[in-house]
């Protein structure tokens, strides 16, 4: 339970959010969303050298990962609103056929959210919602911070790159599968690690956008 309650309340709105503040190096990584989980890092780092936001971000130099335990009372969003979205700024591009883990939760039947490319080596945002898979084409180039977000509202779910709409939007209302621990920067098995860098990642348990978009260059608040 949260400090102050006796149970862990669901009224909260966002139920991860990573600034990666923090010395250049340094291990620590807090959540400043109202649960404030923990995050255990193994062999990620803050980096003061690059950053879209404040002053340092996350360094995920493809043997990173970031993991939150899994807490039913904090992490059930079952078939309702839900958005993930983060600055991704990528040193290499995945090999083909392989994927670079920004976010995950609950494997291919929750959450994921993965610069990837397809067989012909080409570039795709890969997107899975409770076990459908919504690969949108895009073409990311390293050393450019890049704005990735999905998002689903009253059952319909979009892609958004910089803050626009990749691809059409789509029907989903399945039970999201959220356990399992939530992942930053990996599969948890080192299957899909990210070479680069994560800024300003948030996770709400409610629509945030529903179409275009300016992203944000100033820190999220939780609510």
């Amino acid at each position: 339970a949260i400090s102050g309650f006796t149970t862990t309340p669901l009224g909260f709105l966002t139920i991860l959010l990573l600034h990666f503040e923090g010395t250049d190096a340094g291990t620590t990584f807090t959540d400043d969303s109202l649960y404030v989980q923990t995050v255990t890092p193994t062999n990620a780092e803050t980096d003061t050298a690059q950053f879209k936001v404040e002053a340092s971000s996350g360094l995920f130099q493809a043997t990173g990962v970031l993991t939150v335990a899994h807490d039913t009372a904090i992490w059930t969003i079952g078939t309702g609103d839900f958005c993930v979205e983060a600055w991704v700024r990528l040193a290499t591009l995945p090999a083909a056929t392989k994927s670079m883990y920004v976010f995950a939760k609950g494997s291919t039947s929750g959450i994921i959210l993965a610069p990837s490319a397809d067989g012909g080596g080409s570039g795709l945002l890969d997107v899975h919602v409770g076990g459908s898979n919504y690969p949108t084409a895009f073409t990311f180039v390293t050393g450019v911070w890049t704005h990735l977000c999905v998002n689903r509202a009253s059952g319909v779910v979009q892609v958004f790159i910089n803050g626009s709409q990749l691809g059409t939007s789509a029907a989903n209302t399945t039970d999201v599968d959220t356990t399992g621990d939530a992942l930053v920067g990996d599969d948890g098995a080192g299957g899909a690690p990210l070479d680069g860098w994560i800024d300003e990642l948030r996770v709400s348990r409610t629509s945030r956008h529903t179409s275009d978009f300016t992203p944000s260059t100033t820190p999220f608040t939780a609510d």
